[in-house]
């Protein structure tokens, strides 16, 4: 079996294309600070129990995020586990595009960011609303952002509820 120039180079090709987006997908999106400063993102709570609710109501869970670091820390790529669990950014009179699982955003909404300064902090928004995909009893959800904090780059933020 006789193997062409053309199917070698389109090999080649591949194998090198299948590297770069392999290569990029292991990228950080956010910004190394070379100044030797670190962000600190600390968080008021990891999670909020909303109690008992009805199917048909909707309920808000808040945190406070702040940077306790000498250096900024970005914000980003933010997504929730299901298609009835919201979530939002409140940066002073600044609000954030709400966001949801992310098949369900704006194609730019995942990629929205949010830097706070040393000191800065945000309050972070969970909404449950149970009538989008009806599940009664225990329920948790969670909303999953990234941070440029290197002792944090991941944060998942719960609410937990009954629902009737």
């Amino acid at each position: 079996m006789k193997i062409s120039n053309n199917a070698i180079v389109i090999g080649l090709a591949a194998v090198l294309l299948g590297g770069l987006f392999y290569w990029q997908s292991k990228a950080s999106p956010l910004p190394v600070n070379a100044n030797n400063q670190q962000a600190q993102v600390v968080l008021d709570r990891f999670v909020v129990d909303l109690g008992e609710m009805k199917v048909d109501e909707v309920k808000t869970g808040e945190f406070i995020l702040k940077n306790k670091g000498d250096g900024a820390v970005v914000l980003t790529n933010f997504e929730t586990s299901c298609n009835c669990t919201y979530g939002r950014v409140v940066f002073g009179e600044a609000v954030s595009p709400t966001f949801n699982m992310r098949a369900h955003m704006a194609p730019g909404d995942f990629w929205w960011r949010q830097e706070l300064n040393p000191g800065e902090e945000v309050k972070i928004q969970v909404i449950y609303k149970p009538s989008v995909m009806p599940v009664y009893g225990s329920v948790e959800r969670s909303l999953l952002f990234k941070t440029s904090d290197p002792k944090m780059p991941s944060v998942e933020l719960k609410v937990k509820a009954f629902v009737k």
